[in-house]
């Protein structure tokens, strides 16, 4: 583990905020595609639009059982077409 990683406990819940491009009308089923490969039954919260509306942001909350996974998920979600920020 490197001095910049927290030391985190798994399982542990996270919740993501996604940024999307509200334009892009496939973008939340690619979403809901990676999450059901991962096996996750977790609800993406549509959240607010930006002030322009050029923005999209969902909440999405999981369970991560390791750090492995946690990484994984994080890249698969980070590349999808339309996915502006994942934080």
């Amino acid at each position: 583990m490197s001095e910049k990683e927290q030391k985190i406990e798994f399982p542990s819940t996270w919740s993501y905020r996604i940024i999307t491009d509200a334009a892009n009308n496939d973008c939340r089923a690619a979403i809901l595609d990676v999450l059901k490969e991962y096996g996750i039954k977790a609800k993406l919260e549509k959240k607010d639009k930006s002030s322009s509306g050029k923005y999209q942001a969902y909440r999405l909350p999981v369970v991560f059982e390791s750090r492995e996974m946690m990484n994984d998920l994080s890249s698969r979600l980070s590349v999808i077409n339309g996915v502006k920020f994942l934080l």
